[in-house]
């Protein structure tokens, strides 16, 4: 289970070293959108109807992957807008929608991290490793090693086809032979 509860309180002593206002709803936002922005796939939750600042909610922050419990909504604030508490509270509600917390025309202050750079294509593969180089003579050598096994297998299956024929010709003749 995720818990960037710790995120979410250095965002909020940072907005206040910083000298943010922290009151009230925007107070609330401030916090929950520079924790956003600090956490890995963290966003905003999009909030079109009620308490929202910039269609965003004032007290949850959404991860674009839902963690190990399934959840990807989380409330990070206990009264939100007074005390501003930090908290990290996850349930999932599946018609959430998540927000770059990067958007254009959300806030940003001057001391906070550039923003995240837009996602580039993917890197190409490295390359394939060149096929390895054998020399003439190499291959030469590996033809005779090669042959050498071949008569040595030719030969020991002829050894064997004779061991078998002398082991016929004694049963023939009625020998027994106990293995």
């Amino acid at each position: 289970m995720s818990d960037f509860s710790n995120v979410v309180a250095k965002a909020k002593a940072d907005l206040i070293t910083h000298g943010e206002d922290l009151s009230g709803d925007a107070g609330a936002f401030k916090i929950c959108l520079v924790a956003a922005r600090r956490i890995p796939g963290g966003g905003l939750k999009q909030k079109l109807a009620g308490t929202n600042i910039f269609g965003c909610s004032t007290k949850s922050i959404m991860l674009r992957t839902p963690d190990a419990d399934g959840n990807n909504d989380f409330e990070v604030l206990v009264s939100p807008g007074t005390t501003n508490g930090p908290e990290w509270h996850g349930f999932n509600i599946p018609e959430s929608v998540w927000v770059d917390p990067h958007r254009a025309d959300l806030p940003t202050r001057p001391w906070e991290a550039a923003p995240a750079p837009a996602p580039g294509p993917a890197p190409a593969p490295p390359p394939s490793p060149p096929p390895p180089v054998i020399s003439p003579s190499q291959i030469d050598a590996l033809v005779a090693d090669l042959d050498t096994l071949i008569r040595v297998v030719s030969d020991a299956r002829d050894d064997l086809r004779a061991a078998n024929a002398k082991l016929q010709t004694l049963i023939d003749g009625g020998i027994r032979v106990h293995f």
